[in-house]
């Protein structure tokens, strides 16, 4: 049985872009854009939105003397594990980037501890992911909560500033 996951691929950037890569950039970009980049990318036309893209990827870059851009490598490492981790239901695979978990997992990254706590007669399912060292945020716990059974679990409280 063959099995299928979804991929993202960030190639050499063109002049132009179809909607539909210019949608999969927002996708991409969603969590980790700066404020105000979004509405900036949204204000483009075709050509200035492959040019932004390129400038993104290059200002995040810890080694910009290397080919290899190792912070997008990890953001998009990251988009593919939470859409075939967090996907709920029978839905396409390509969104559990848009689940509570997936959002937390590709901007923090995977958390130091998880504690599971199954379903019982007197309590939904829930989820602990507990960091150490987030930048700016030091140690922080995220609760993800199953209030319907079915895997979808949502955030109900976080330690972390603005969550």
């Amino acid at each position: 049985m063959a099995i299928e996951k979804p991929f993202y691929v960030v190639s050499r950037v063109t002049d132009t872009l179809t909607d539909e890569e210019t949608a999969q950039l927002r996708t991409i970009m969603a969590y980790i854009a700066r404020p105000g980049e979004m509405e900036t990318f949204e204000s483009l036309n075709m050509t200035g939105k492959a040019n932004f893209m390129a400038q993104f990827w290059k200002d995040r870059d810890p080694t910009p003397e290397t080919p290899v851009n190792e912070f997008r490598d990890e953001h998009l490492r990251r988009l593919n594990f939470a859409n075939d981790k967090f996907s709920v239901g029978f839905r396409d695979r390509t969104d559990g980037w848009r689940s509570d978990q997936g959002r937390v997992y590709i901007v923090y990254g995977p958390p130091d501890q998880i504690d599971r706590f199954p379903f019982t007669s007197g309590r939904e399912a829930a989820e602990k992911w507990t960091y150490e060292a987030l930048p700016s945020h030091g140690s922080a716990y995220f609760l993800f909560v199953d209030k319907n059974g079915y895997g979808d679990y949502r955030l109900v409280t976080s330690s972390a500033r603005g969550e």
